[in-house]
């Protein structure tokens, strides 16, 4: 085989290659003993070697190329769609609107622990079962990775975020799995500032002084914000709640048991509730200390189980 002189060029745009190949490969004749002796076959092998590590180096430089050629694309589609984002129409729509129709979209923002606890304990499968993506329940989270403007929008707005439904079980502790759920209830919890709470949760299992959720402590911590609780299992409320706390934005108050109606030690829990007015529960308990003066409504009797 002949070493070649010649500069291989690209098949398409004609330029030279980084390298000028030693030995050359377009010959059509398969190599055989007679066209070569010992010496020959030992250098052509050593220069094969070093085209070889050659042509290494230009398709490693070829992919670099590529790579910053595909990079240089994707900021130009991304820049295309924002010059058509300019164009929009809805870029016209005022904030105050746009603000109506967030409110109306973020009202049931759903949280469920995830990974569902499944053993001996808590055998029932969740009340909610999701089969659509995880944001799609979660309006406000959803909405603002949309732009820049809506993002800005929903971050000035914390009562976008104060709409929160639950489903939970007790637990102790927290896997590295399960940290997203907490995570994105404190997220929740964090933008919506000081804004009035509404809450619905849902547990199953049941509690005791032990095994009190972290989910459940964190938003024990915004009670002096709950303007709605809504709470739908047997969970002694006065075993994780006791009778400390105060309900000083309280207005709507909605229990009800699973297996086991709502007693007069659950509703006493909030009985420092100075602006509660509506109160719905499984039965009448005359004895508790809710504030009945000052009610406007009651209702007791069958509730449907899942809160929405």
């Amino acid at each position: 085989m002949a070493h070649d002189s010649r500069t291989t060029l690209c098949s398409k745009c004609r330029n030279p290659s980084m390298f000028k190949p030693r030995v050359n490969v377009n010959s059509s004749a398969n190599p055989s003993n007679s066209m070569f002796n010992t010496h020959e076959i030992r250098e052509t092998i050593l220069l094969s070697e070093k085209d070889l590590e050659d042509y290494d180096t230009e398709i490693a430089r070829l992919q670099s190329q590529l790579i910053s050629v595909r990079e240089q694309r994707k900021r130009l589609d991304d820049y295309k769609t924002q010059l058509q984002w300019l164009l929009s129409p809805l870029r016209e729509v005022p904030n105050e609107i746009l603000f109506i129709i967030f409110e109306l979209a973020c009202t049931d923002n759903f949280l469920q622990e995830y990974p569902w606890p499944m053993d001996k304990y808590y055998s029932r499968e969740p009340v909610t079962k999701p089969f659509l993506p995880i944001i799609t329940y979660l309006p406000s989270l959803a909405i603002s990775a949309v732009c820049t403007r809506w993002r800005s929008l929903m971050l000035a707005s914390p009562s976008l975020w104060s709409d929160l439904r639950l489903e939970t079980v007790p637990n102790e502790t927290v896997s590295d799995v399960q940290s997203g759920f907490m995570s994105t209830l404190r997220l929740y919890l964090d933008r919506s500032v000081d804004a009035p709470l509404r809450i619905g949760l849902q547990t199953l299992g049941y509690l005791n002084f032990q095994n009190n959720s972290p989910a459940l402590n964190l938003i024990l911590d915004h009670t002096c914000r709950w303007e709605t609780f809504r709470y739908v299992g047997d969970y002694q409320l006065k075993n994780w709640m006791g009778s400390s706390f105060s309900f000083p934005s309280l207005t709507n108050l909605i229990l009800k048991g699973c297996d086991n109606p709502i007693v007069t030690e659950d509703l006493d829990c909030f009985a420092d509730a100075p602006k509660l007015r509506a109160v719905r529960t499984d039965v009448l308990e005359p004895d508790s200390n809710i504030p009945w003066t000052q009610l406007t409504a009651w209702m007791c009797g069958h509730l449907k189980e899942r809160i929405v």
